[in-house]
């Protein structure tokens, strides 16, 4: 059997260690990115939207990086719900802080189902970027009142946050995860099976 039938194989179930690297990847980046809801809300409240759009990316690596090393359809998802509920507890959104499940994970599966988890390049993964971020920048806008700022202001941000996405999410997340490939401890996921393949 082919490594690329056992992939396709490979996708109708999870296994223990796939559920292991998508907790442990999003519970590492919900206790790290915590601290940014807070820098991010304090700048949108006294600075200004586009600044606080900045580093909004870092909150979708999970969703990047999980389908990128494991591609199993749900685990963009799944990486973002692990985020969201460390968060829940230290940000101050509190539970409101799970509508990044819809407005994040969601639009991710869906790019990632697509293309049927096999398109991983950095062009893919910032292009994934650029357009997961437009629902839930526009969700952030309806939530915080950006209607009553000027026009050029909210698209000056959603341009802001549309860069971060594909460059501090998508981008970031594949140059982390080809890191941590590198070391050979991810050789019996998809991305080590994948690099395999190439040489």
């Amino acid at each position: 059997m082919s490594t690329l039938t056992e992939k396709k194989s490979g996708l109708k179930g999870w296994s223990t260690r796939d559920l292991l690297v998508t907790a442990v990847i999003g519970i590492i980046f919900g206790l790290l990115t915590a601290p940014l809801h807070l820098l991010v809300t304090s700048v949108e409240m006294f600075a200004s939207p586009i600044a606080s759009r900045i580093v909004v990316g870092v909150f979708f690596i999970p969703g990047f990086m999980v389908p990128y090393i494991i591609r199993r359809p749900g685990s963009a998802i799944l990486g973002t719900i692990i985020l969201c509920l460390v968060q829940v507890p230290i940000n101050p959104y509190g539970w409101g802080v799970l509508a990044m499940i819809i407005t994040n994970g969601v639009p991710m599966e869906i790019a990632f189902l697509v293309t049927r988890y096999k398109k991983f390049s950095y062009a893919m993964m910032m292009i994934t970027g650029a357009l997961v971020i437009i629902p839930g920048y526009t969700a952030h806008a309806v939530s915080f009142g950006y209607a009553n700022l000027p026009p050029v202001v909210v698209i000056v941000g959603g341009l802001v946050a549309i860069v971060s996405t594909a460059v501090l999410g998508g981008a970031l997340a594949k140059a982390l995860a080809d890191q941590i490939a590198q070391t050979g401890v991810l050789n019996s996921f998809a991305i080590g099976q994948a690099n395999q393949e190439e040489i």
